[in-house]
C-alpha cells in the first residue's frame, strides 16, 4: 500500500517537481516504510517551502515518535505560533488545533476549539476532532455520536476509525471497538508515526478474535476491553 503511495507519489513529482502537496505525500509514505531520515527530509523542506500547521504537526510527530523530542518540540512551538497568528486575524481553528491540544496541550482548549470550530467548518474532519476532544474529557457517549456523524458519509479513515475504536473502548463497547480497530489498521496500518507506535503494544491483539472462551482476563480481554486512558495521561509529549 504505503510502496505504491510512494510511486504514486514520485511519478507526480516527475510531473510537477515543485508542488508541496507531493513531497509531503512522498514522506508520509516513506515514514510508513520505515524510510525515516529521507522522510523528515522531505518535510522539512516541504515546511520550509509552506509552512502549513499540518505540514508542521506531521513533522513534529514524527520526530516525537523517533525520540527527538527537541526537535519535536522545535515544529510544535512553531505550530502554537500559527495557531496564535490566525486567532489574532480572527482566523477560526480547525479540527488540526483541537487534536493538536487533546495529544499534546490542553483536552479542555481543544474541546472549546473543537465546538467553535464545527460552527464554522461542520465537516467530516472537524465532527472527529470534537469526538476526540469529548472523549478526552470523558464524555465518551457525546463522542461516539460525533464519530458518527464523521463516519456517516463512509469516510475512509484510519485516524477516524482509531479514534472511534479509543472511544468505544471507553465505553465498553469491545467488539464494536475491535472492528473500528480492524478497519483502520485494514485502511493503513502506518496512519501516523505517533499514534501508530502507540497502538501497537497495546491494541494490536485487538486486530485478532478472542480464542473461544477467553474472557475478560486473557491478554486480549485485557488489551480490548481493560481500563482506557484517556489522550494526553500517557502522553509523551515533547516540551
Amino acid at each position: 500500500m504505503n510502496s505504491r503511495r510512494l510511486r504514486l507519489a514520485r511519478a507526480g513529482q516527475r510531473v510537477a517537481p515543485t508542488c508541496t502537496a507531493l513531497l509531503q505525500a512522498k514522506a508520509h509514505a516513506e515514514a510508513a516504510l520505515g524510510e525515516t531520515g529521507t522522510a523528515i527530509t522531505d518535510l522539512t523542506r516541504a515546511v520550509q517551502r509552506v509552512p502549513q500547521p499540518e505540514y508542521v504537526l506531521q513533522l513534529g510527530e514524527l520526530y516525537q515518535s523517533l525520540g527527538r523530542t527537541k526537535e519535536a518540540d522545535q515544529q510544535y512551538q512553531v505550530f502554537r505560533a500559527e495557531q496564535q497568528l490566525f486567532t489574532a486575524n480572527g482566523v477560526a481553528l480547525d479540527s488540526d488545533a483541537a487534536l493538536f491540544e487533546v495529544d499534546h496541550g490542553d483536552p479542555v482548549r481543544a474541546l472549546t476549539i473543537a465546538r467553535q470550530g464545527l460552527r464554522t467548518r461542520p465537516f467530516m474532519d472537524t465532527h472527529d476532532a470534537l469526538a476526540w476532544a469529548l472523549h478526552a474529557n470523558g464524555q465518551d457517549r457525546q463522542a461516539l455520536a460525533e464519530s458518527d456523524l464523521a463516519l456517516a458519509q463512509g469516510t475512509r479513515s484510519a485516524l477516524f476509525h482509531y479514534h472511534r475504536a479509543l472511544i468505544e473502548r471507553a465505553l465498553g463497547e469491545t467488539a464494536a471497538a475491535r472492528t473500528d480497530l480492524s478497519q483502520a489498521l485494514a485502511i493503513n496500518p502506518h496512519f501516523n508515526p505517533l499514534q501508530s507506535r502507540r497502538l501497537a503494544p497495546r491494541w494490536q491483539p485487538c486486530n485478532k478474535r478472542p480464542a473461544e472462551g477467553a474472557g475478560s482476563g486473557s491478554r486480549l480481554g485485557r488489551a480490548c476491553s481493560g481500563p482506557a486512558s484517556r489522550p494526553g495521561t500517557e502522553r509523551e509529549t515533547a516540551r
